[in-house]
């Protein structure tokens, strides 16, 4: 009996929910952008700034995504990303690269991206990240840092990803696509941030389950203990 308690402890225990995921979207809408990824030509560096108001808890970033403004084409870019905090702000990026950086800048994706445009109101480029960073909004806004190898886009040409004016959001770009910095206060493209965490805690309904569980073998060994 001690043995059938323990298995269905166990089965319960698994049926707990071991992890959440949730997303964060932050950036302007209305326009189309191709600076960094859709330009065919931009190389270098290229920065946002995403508002800490725009985050009400910690985060684990383990995935970035963009969203394509234009179907028909695909983008083949290398390039390197980092996150990190920043006391720069949405209005005031400044255009000092370096100066926004803190000593937890810290690179999370190095390599290639190559995802077809589709154009259909979706965040289809994605950058799933090799290391997680954890992002906490107490410790300053959030900094993301790209740094273009390639940027290439077929057939010929530039896509577009949505863009638009936003409080939340400001950028860094190289103006030309590789001339000098420029900032872009209180504009950027739009981004998805999602977040997967783990959970140690089970959901009420798994611990009703549990505990349903449990007085129905108590009461089955007090049922057989009757009739003996």
């Amino acid at each position: 009996m001690k043995l059938r308690l323990c298995c269905v402890l166990a089965v319960l225990a698994l049926s707990a929910r071991a992890s959440f995921a949730s997303t964060i979207v932050i950036g302007g809408t209305g326009a189309a952008n191709v600076f960094p990824f859709g330009a065919n030509t931009y190389l270098g560096e290229y920065q946002q700034i995403y508002t800490s108001t725009a985050f009400s808890a910690p985060m684990t970033i383990t995935q970035i995504a963009f969203e394509t403004a234009f179907p028909g084409f695909v983008i083949t870019d290398t390039f390197t990303l980092s996150l990190g905090t920043t006391a720069a702000t949405p209005a005031t990026p400044g255009s000092n690269y370096a100066a926004n950086k803190r000593p937890d800048f810290t690179t999370v994706f190095s390599g290639i991206v190559a995802d077809p445009a589709t154009g259909s109101g979706l965040f289809d480029f994605i950058i799933n990240l090799s290391s997680p960073f954890v992002y906490n909004p107490a410790s300053g806004n959030l900094l993301l840092d790209v740094v273009i190898a390639s940027d290439v886009v077929t057939p010929g040409g530039f896509t577009g990803f949505v863009f638009g004016p936003s409080p939340n959001v400001g950028r860094v770009f190289n103006v030309n696509g590789n001339g000098a910095a420029t900032p872009g206060p209180n504009e950027g493209l739009l981004t998805q941030f999602s977040d997967t965490g783990v959970s140690t805690v089970p959901e009420p309904a798994t611990l009703a389950l549990l505990g349903s569980g449990i007085v129905a073998i108590a009461s089955r060994r007090r049922r057989q203990a009757a009739t003996r």
